[in-house]
């Protein structure tokens, strides 16, 4: 299974404004695999979308959904079949976090991180089933994180999303392999973009953080080789062991060491 089996066929691609999603848009693009660009910035998009089109000679759809609504997965579907489009490739990026004491973090901001990281990413893959499985083969890529792998102090409930995902996507892909559809689950350990920023997270305390166009070069190499799931890690192995062969109190507490936050 390669890029260039997918060519002029649509991608979806949600949180594609900017990091990860936009260096997928950018790849796939290259490619000739047309892009419908999913974020809720439109005039972000809509810029976006006619720089694709004049770079690569490609379809680029900009559509400004807010993926937090409940509706969001049925209202992408309804606008695409209006245009005839039915997508073979649903790429699941879009995300956030939040970092520090959980008692801090806002209930509101928290139940939108769930809603996003994971209701959205359940509802896409429910409602885009018909479309994948009539233009198999096809692909479903889940953007997970090495923070799947052990609880997280401080991020709790961003870790326990991963773990939805991890678990979600590995079980989907042994239910719709035989359809025709590849389920992949990329894990990358921390990577470089603006949601750090944004959650004041700092990042010189992690040791090795990729760039988005390795995640994305690996996660393409992974489609080839159609692995369950692709790492994205230089010491993934060390934290695989630690997590899965130590005490869960140490785990716990070396953990909490990395992430705990600023004492008030």
């Amino acid at each position: 299974m390669h890029l260039s089996e997918f060519k002029n066929s649509y991608a979806l691609i949600t949180g594609a404004s900017s990091g990860l999603g936009l260096a997928f848009a950018e790849a796939l693009a290259a490619q000739g695999v047309h892009v419908v660009l999913v974020a809720r910035g439109a005039e972000l998009l809509e810029q976006m979308a006619r720089d694709l089109q004049s770079r690569f000679g490609v379809q680029a759809i900009p559509l400004a959904v807010d993926l937090t609504s409940t509706e969001a997965a049925l209202s992408i579907r309804k606008e695409l079949a209006s245009r005839q489009i039915q997508i073979r490739i649903l790429i699941n990026n879009a995300g956030s976090a939040y970092w520090g004491a959980f008692e801090k973090q806002p209930r509101a901001d928290l139940d939108k991180m769930i809603q996003l990281n994971v209701l959205a990413m359940t509802s896409l893959c429910h409602t885009f089933h018909d479309d994948l499985a009539s233009h198999a083969p096809s692909a479903v890529i889940n953007v997970c994180s090495l923070a799947a792998l052990q609880p997280v102090p401080y991020m709790m409930a961003y870790s326990a999303t991963k773990a939805f995902i991890q678990n979600f996507s590995l079980a989907l892909h042994w239910e719709w392999r035989e359809r025709g559809i590849y389920v992949q689950t990329l894990m990358p350990s921390a990577i470089r973009t603006s949601l750090n920023d944004k959650i004041g997270f700092p990042t010189e305390r992690i040791r090795y953080i990729n760039s988005v166009e390795e995640v994305v070069r690996a996660s393409i190499i992974g489609l080839g080789e159609k692995r369950i799931t692709v790492t994205v890690s230089k010491n993934a192995w060390i934290q695989k062991l630690f997590a899965a062969l130590f005490p869960m109190d140490m785990v716990l507490r070396e953990v909490a060491k990395l992430f705990q936050p600023p004492r008030d």
